[in-house]
C-alpha cells in the first residue's frame, strides 16, 4: 500500500515504520541548513532527544491533516507537519519566543482514529523491543554511510597527522612515545596533533547529519554548545575509533 492509502486507512504504525527516518531527515535539514536554528533550539531548552520524541506526534498531525483529494502527497503533508512543529518548538511562532516541550506535549490518553475505531495515543506508541531488528538494519546502513564520511575526513590530514591522531586516540599512545617513534621532539608531535584537531573541527558540518542515530558520547547529545565544547574529547575519539576499526576489518 502507498503512504496515501495507509494514511486514508489510518494505519499509524505502518506509516511510522516507513516514514520516521523521513521526519528525522527533515529535522536534520532544518538544523543543518541554518546554524541559527541550532542556537534557537538551545535557547528554547531543547535537545535532539526532544525532537526525536516529537517525531511520532508529527506523524499523527500529518495523518489527521492529510486530505487524499487535496492534490498533494502524504510526504508533502508530513514535511509541512514536521516544519510547523519544529518552528513552534524553537519559539519562532510563539509570543514568548520559546516553548516548553512539556507544555506542548500530547496527552497519551488522547483518542486517535485508527480505521473505523479509535485507540488511546499511548497504545499506539511504538514498542522499542519489537522494533529492535529493524533498528539494527537501519543502524548498519547509517554506520556504513558514516564510515565513508569519516574516512574522507581523515584523508584531509597529512600522513603524520593521521598517525599521531590514531596513535593517541585509538592506540592509547602518549605524545612522548610518538615523538620517540617518529624521531621528533615532543613539541613537534604536539603541534601535529593540534593541527590535526583544527582540521577535524572544520569538518564538523559533515558529521551533523549523523548525530541523530548512532554516534556515542555526550558531545552528540544536547546543545550545539555542548557539541563544540566536547569535540576534542569524544567526537574525534568516535571518528578515529570507527575509521580504525573499519581499516582493521579490511586487513
Amino acid at each position: 500500500m502507498t503512504n496515501e492509502q495507509l494514511a486514508k486507512e489510518r494505519d499509524i504504525l505502518t506509516l511510522w515504520t516507513r516514514n520516521r527516518k523521513f521526519i528525522f531527515h527533515i529535522f536534520k535539514k532544518l538544523l543543518n541548513g541554518n546554524p541559527a536554528n541550532w542556537e534557537r533550539m538551545t535557547a528554547a531548552g531543547l535537545t535532539i532527544d526532544d525532537l526525536e520524541q516529537e517525531a511520532f506526534f508529527v506523524l499523527l498531525n500529518a495523518v489527521e491533516a492529510f486530505n487524499p483529494s487535496g492534490g498533494y502527497t502524504f510526504l508533502n503533508s508530513l514535511q509541512y507537519a514536521a516544519k510547523t512543529r519544529f518552528f513552534e518548538l524553537i519559539g519562532m511562532r510563539t509570543a514568548k519566543g520559546k516553548n516548553d516541550p512539556l507544555t506542548n506535549a500530547d496527552r497519551l490518553e488522547r483518542e486517535i482514529a485508527v480505521g473505523n475505531s479509535s485507540a488511546p495515543l499511548g497504545d499506539l506508541l511504538p514498542d522499542e523491543e519489537a522494533e529492535a531488528p529493524l533498528e539494527t538494519v537501519e543502524n548498519d546502513l547509517d554506520r556504513e554511510q558514516l564510515l565513508e564520511v569519516l574516512s574522507a575526513i581523515l584523508d584531509k590530514l597529512t600522513p603524520t597527522e593521521r598517525e599521531v591522531v590514531e596513535g593517541i586516540y585509538f592506540k592509547g599512545k602518549t605524545l612522548a612515545r610518538l615523538a620517540e617513534e617518529h624521531g621528533k621532539s615532543y613539541n613537534a608531535i604536539r603541534q601535529q596533533r593540534q593541527s590535526a584537531l583544527r582540521k577535524l573541527k572544520r569538518q564538523e558540518s559533515r558529521l551533523r547529519p549523523f548525530l541523530w542515530d548512532d554516534v556515542p558520547g555526550v558531545a552528540y547529545r544536547g546543545s550545539l554548545g555542548a557539541f563544540k565544547r566536547y569535540w576534542a574529547s569524544s567526537t574525534e575519539q568516535a571518528v578515529i575509533n570507527r575509521n580504525c576499526l573499519k581499516r582493521k576489518n579490511e586487513e
